[in-house]
């Protein structure tokens, strides 16, 4: 109780102190349990500026005059930025940008009552990336092959870089060469909207499988193991 109690009285207090004047006749309209969920969510807003994209503001509670000093912590501020990344975005990770001070003319314009925000852009995470290919390979398990390109690669296996498959992608079709020289054919290459191309209908293993794009898998059965594809 005692903590919820200071926590108020910081809400308080802090935003008596870095809303702007312009701005506080607005505040001071709003109804008190809004006002300390502002204080709590600290300000938080999404895609501000033009041509943002998956970009948050999560305010500081700082003051102009004290040069952008925060007025809470780093850790609460980062991890008010990695719930509203989950809630807005879907993305799991919140990378740190930059600290902006806002203008005056700014907090006015995008009706702000923090002075000070911190800018991230949310992001995917490994798992996030590796559950959409999973999703993107069972898609297209019952669909004809369409890819008419043609590609080689060198697929250098991440957690031992010698160890290396060179895959030569031809229209529908894929030959695999593996590291200790096994020779595989795909029978059904397909090029997602994204440029990731799947080689699926393994000679050697119905199981096997690759996922090839800015992330790189093989799939064998119930395993993904990374890979760095060039």
């Amino acid at each position: 109780m005692r903590n919820v109690l200071a926590f108020l009285l910081l809400g308080l207090l802090i935003s008596s102190c870095v809303v702007d004047s312009h701005r506080m006749k607005e505040w001071n309209k709003i109804p008190f349990k809004e006002r300390m969920k502002i204080v709590e969510n600290l300000d938080t807003r999404s895609n501000l500026f033009k041509d943002d994209e998956n970009t948050l503001y999560v305010g500081t509670w700082g003051s102009r005059k004290l040069s952008g000093k925060d007025g809470f912590g780093e850790y609460k501020i980062q991890n008010v930025a990695t719930k509203f990344c989950k809630e807005k975005f879907n993305r799991n990770i919140a990378v740190r940008i930059e600290k902006i001070v806002m203008t005056k003319e700014q907090t006015e314009k995008y009706k702000l009552f923090n002075q000070v925000y911190i800018k991230y852009i949310c992001e995917k995470s490994d798992a996030q990336l590796i559950a959409e290919q999973k999703e993107d390979i069972k898609k297209q398990k019952l669909s004809l092959s369409k890819n008419t390109k043609i590609r080689r690669f060198t697929c250098s296996f991440s957690a031992i870089p010698s160890e290396k498959s060179k895959i030569l992608i031809d229209g529908p079709k894929a030959y695999e060469t593996t590291a200790i020289g096994i020779d595989i054919i795909y029978s059904n290459v397909n090029l997602s909207d994204k440029g990731a191309f799947t080689l699926q209908g393994a000679s050697n293993d119905p199981g096997r499988a690759w996922f090839i794009g800015s992330k790189s898998f093989l799939l064998l059965d119930t395993q993904m193991l990374p890979y760095d594809c060039y």
